[in-house]
């Protein structure tokens, strides 16, 4: 999907393991899995010292066709000067592979970067935008059976910018979702609401940030407040804060506003604190 929402991003074009200005080094085209079509890879942005550190799953976004780990190279970049380990993985597109296809490619990305020695296992987040935010959510929301992670697995937070979470408020023939499916949703609705996070919201689910740029006309931010501020049980588990005053960032020659939610269930719910860069929303997961 187009990327709208611009933080500054930083264009990295390394090899080879490279010091990233602070205390991180990163180690790219590391293979995490081997399928059919080839190796899938991504890049290691990791603190000094053995750990194990907290650690964080970066996706991409592109609208499940496109995209590579270096767009959420800022991301990637502070997080790992704040001490996390970070993993960007690289994911299989469509038309050629569909879903769940990059779900199971992310799901192996997050399983391989959790049994490394200096990774803390339980103390794992995953961040993406767009598609990559579609994946996040489904990698943490949804059931082991429909390509998420096990109980045992689950993240511990979840960070979505211009998150798709519902593809029911997408037209029934949306280029890219039909792309993604393999088939149009009169043809196929079940497998539609299935692929939709928002089909797997439960109690127990880990705590989620979304944010997202007023300027996004793929994923309008009106899909994600109707789909999310709607919980699908009524026993108070799930309690939303936000949206609230929301800054302005630059968006080449025009200004958007950052629209952001945080959604916690089945835990207390703090003071939303209004802290937008990136580095410093990371903070707020750590364990």
């Amino acid at each position: 999907m187009k990327h709208l929402f611009v933080l500054g991003a930083v264009c990295l074009v390394l090899t080879g393991c490279t010091n990233l200005g602070g205390d991180a080094m990163i180690e790219s085209d590391l293979v995490y899995a081997d399928r059919p079509s080839g190796e899938l890879s991504g890049h290691l942005f990791r603190p000094q010292g053995d750990g194990p550190h907290r650690a964080v799953v970066v996706i991409h976004g592109g609208g499940w066709r496109g995209g590579e780990p270096w767009h959420m190279g800022h991301v990637s970049r502070r997080l790992a000067n704040d001490g996390f380990v970070v993993f960007t993985p690289t994911y299989r597109f469509t038309p050629e592979h569909v879903h769940p296809a990059q779900l199971n490619d992310v799901r192996d990305a997050y399983r391989w970067l959790a049994a490394q020695s200096f990774v803390d296992r339980a103390n794992i987040a995953v961040w993406g935008y767009s598609a990559g935010a579609h994946l996040t959510l489904m990698l943490g929301l949804a059931p082991e059976s429909a390509g998420g992670l096990g109980d045992g697995e689950r993240p511990i937070a979840l960070i979505g910018g211009g998150s798709p979470t519902d593809f029911n408020l997408f037209s029934a023939d949306e280029a890219l979702i039909v792309q993604l499916i393999g088939r149009e949703r009169g043809d196929d609705p079940e497998a539609w609401e299935a692929a939709s996070p928002i089909s797997w919201v439960t109690g127990d689910d880990p705590p989620v940030y979304l944010y997202h740029g007023s300027l996004d006309r793929v994923q309008r931010a009106e899909q994600i407040e109707g789909a999310v501020f709607h919980p699908r049980d009524d026993d108070g588990q799930a309690r939303v804060v936000g949206p609230g005053a929301d800054p302005e960032l630059p968006c080449g020659r025009k200004r958007q506003k950052l629209r952001q939610w945080q959604v916690f269930r089945a835990r207390p719910v703090a003071q939303q604190r209004r802290q937008h860069d990136h580095r410093r929303i990371g903070r707020r997961f750590e364990g």
